[in-house]
C-alpha cells in the first residue's frame, strides 16, 4: 500500500530544501504571485535541469503554468507548444513580455477612453457620453481612439460625433473581417 500526503502549497510556511529539488521548485513557483517573477522562477528551474532527465517535469510544469497557475491568478495567457526544453524558460520569458505589453497597451486604451468619454460629457451632456462609451469598446486601436478625442471638439453636436464614432466602428469591424480571411 502507498501513502500519499497532501502539501497545501498556498498554505505551507515552512522551509524549502535548495534547488535542485523539483518539488521546492513547484512550491516556490506556485507561491509566485507576480507573473513576470515566475517566468523567471520557471526560466531558472529550466536552466538548471538537464534534457535528457528533466523533459517530461520541464513540460508538465509549462502546461501546469498555462491551465492551472495562471488561470488561478485571472490570466487568460493560451502558451504556445513546447517543443524543446532547452528553450522553454526563454519561451515562457517571451510570453510573459508579449503578455505585458499588451495589459499595458490595454491600460493605456482603457485610460484614453475615459478622458474621451469625460470630454463628451462636458460638451454633449452625459446621455452622449454613455452613448460613445458603447462605441468606444469597438474601436482597438489607440490612434482612432485619438482621432475620436479630436472630433468632439470639431462637431457642435453629439448626434454628428456619435455618427462618425458609428462609421469609424462599422470600419475598423469590417477591417478586422478582412484581416481575419
Amino acid at each position: 500500500m502507498q501513502r500519499h500526503f497532501v502539501l497545501n502549497v498556498g498554505r505551507y510556511t515552512g522551509p524549502l530544501p535548495e534547488a535542485p529539488n523539483w518539488m521546492a521548485e513547484l512550491v516556490r513557483l506556485a507561491r509566485t504571485r507576480d507573473l513576470r517573477a515566475a517566468a523567471v522562477e520557471y526560466y531558472d528551474i529550466c536552466a538548471q535541469w538537464s534534457e535528457s532527465e528533466h523533459h517530461g517535469l520541464v513540460k508538465g510544469l509549462w502546461t501546469w503554468l498555462g491551465q492551472v497557475h495562471f488561470p488561478m491568478h485571472g490570466i487568460e495567457l493560451k502558451l504556445p507548444e513546447l517543443v524543446n526544453v532547452r528553450e522553454a524558460g526563454i519561451m515562457m520569458l517571451q510570453v510573459m513580455d508579449d503578455w505585458s505589453a499588451k495589459l499595458r497597451a490595454e491600460g493605456r486604451m482603457e485610460g484614453q477612453a475615459a478622458v474621451i468619454r469625460w470630454q463628451a460629457a462636458r460638451k454633449f451632456g452625459p446621455e452622449t457620453a454613455d452613448r460613445l462609451a458603447e462605441q468606444l469598446e469597438g474601436i482597438p486601436d489607440p490612434e482612432r481612439l485619438g482621432e475620436v478625442g479630436e472630433w468632439i471638439l470639431e462637431y457642435e453636436s453629439g448626434e454628428e460625433m456619435l455618427d462618425r464614432v458609428a462609421r469609424l466602428c462599422e470600419t475598423a469591424a469590417a477591417e478586422d473581417r478582412t484581416s481575419l480571411d
